[in-house]
């Protein structure tokens, strides 16, 4: 494990760029222009907020100097701040674990002191640091390798024993020439392929690094907004490798994909199984079959609401024989008991023989072949499967 951490602030700690966006927006805005958030996606994402003001009295013409912008976007900031900035996703869970396994914490930001440390007290994590450095410690800012080379000094951890989390494509070339392996967590900006590439790991939230620390940690997590391009970029890789093998599911990229994986998401039933901080599989639990089950002969009859539906449940090709299949499943029929549940339930396509073993050596029973009324002429019958926990707790 990592003997040293060090964090970026602005969109990596703190929900900082939203308002960044909102004050240039403001300035422009005085002057009649308009300030479009691809524009500062693409422009001033990631840059130091005095590399913003330059550039943008340059190119919309304010009548400022850039020492006159800087200090406008700096007053609007410090209102802003006044009423609060909120933490990233899994920021403090974060702290809280390294602190607790003894791993050094240091602040690496282009940030000024008054500023990063005010935010930070203001959210009561300050004291999880052991050292902090700012943007005028250092001669050259990022993307030049100076504070982490300095971060690193400080902690006294060589670069191959520390980890650096970052949002932007200027931090990530600073911690990788600074020779830290660096996570991407992005905000605004997904790095381009020639970052992605010096980074170690690219992911939706800080609360994955916990896994990724501790490398061979598997766990489910429910999915947020920030887990949809990861979870339906496995389906896509999982359809990718069944169409040049076998296709036992008869999935294609009309589904499961992102649009399904967000659907889900926003119902709250989309789950990945997440190992070292990559997701490596996935499924949806929910109480709608998607189909006809009233006729079905289930050995109880059950009203909606009295057990759960097992979907799209997917393992990542390179995974395959690890058990997390299994794993997956055990989730769910954990799940279901925990909540009260009488059953879960699933069905599948009528070869689709991997599937039909891992339910029946997990202790689903066969149900039956139906028409689920699903309008799918290549599948006109499924294969059912229950697992009834009065049968099993006894």
């Amino acid at each position: 494990m990592k003997k040293a951490v060090i964090f970026d602030l602005d969109g990596l700690l703190i929900d900082s760029e939203t308002i960044a966006y909102k004050i240039d927006s403001e300035l422009v805005g005085k002057y009649g222009h308009e300030f479009p958030l691809a524009e500062y996606i693409a422009h001033y994402s990631g840059k130091t907020v005095k590399d913003n003001a330059r550039r943008l009295v340059e190119v919309y013409g304010l009548p400022y100097t850039p020492d006159e912008a800087l200090k406008w976007i700096i007053a609007r900031d410090n209102e802003y701040i006044g009423q609060g900035v909120p933490l990233k996703k899994g920021a403090r869970e974060l702290l809280e674990f390294l602190k607790s396994k003894g791993i050094k914490v240091l602040l690496a930001t282009s940030s000024v002191r008054e500023r990063a440390v005010g935010i930070l007290s203001q959210n009561g994590i300050d004291a999880f640091f052991d050292d902090m450095l700012f943007g005028d410690e250092v001669k050259n800012g990022k993307p030049a390798p100076d504070i982490y080379l300095k971060a690193m000094e400080r902690a006294g951890v060589p670069a191959e024993e520390c980890l650096v989390l970052e949002d932007s494509e200027a931090g990530i070339r600073s911690a990788h020439s600074a020779g830290a392996d660096v996570i991407c967590i992005p905000d605004m900006k997904a790095p381009a392929e020639e970052y992605r590439a010096m980074a170690y790991r690219v992911i939706p939230s800080l609360d994955r690094v916990i896994g990724i620390l501790e490398e061979n940690e598997t766990e489910m997590v429910l999915c947020g907004e920030d887990d949809i391009a990861e979870v339906s970029a496995l389906y896509g890789r999982v359809i990718d490798y069944l169409e040049c093998h076998v296709n036992y599911p008869r999935w294609s990229h009309d589904y499961p994909n992102e649009i399904s994986v967000g659907n889900a998401v926003r119902c709250g039933t989309q789950y990945a199984c997440v190992k070292g901080g990559r997701v490596i599989g996935a499924v949806v639990l929910n109480g709608d079959p998607q189909g006809d089950y009233s006729c079905v002969c289930w050995k109880n009859k059950l009203m909606p609401g009295e057990f759960l539906v097992i979907h799209a449940l997917a393992v990542d090709y390179e995974e395959s024989g690890s058990g997390v299949g299994s794993f997956i499943v055990d989730f769910c029929l954990q799940t279901a008991r925990r909540r009260g549940y009488k059953a879960v339930r699933l069905d599948v396509v009528p070869d689709n023989e991997p599937a039909i073993g891992l339910y029946t050596k997990k202790g689903f029973a066969y149900a039956g072949t139906e028409d689920m009324k699903r309008g799918i002429p290549e599948v006109p019958l499924w294969r059912l499967y229950e697992y009834n926990f009065a049968d099993t707790d006894g």
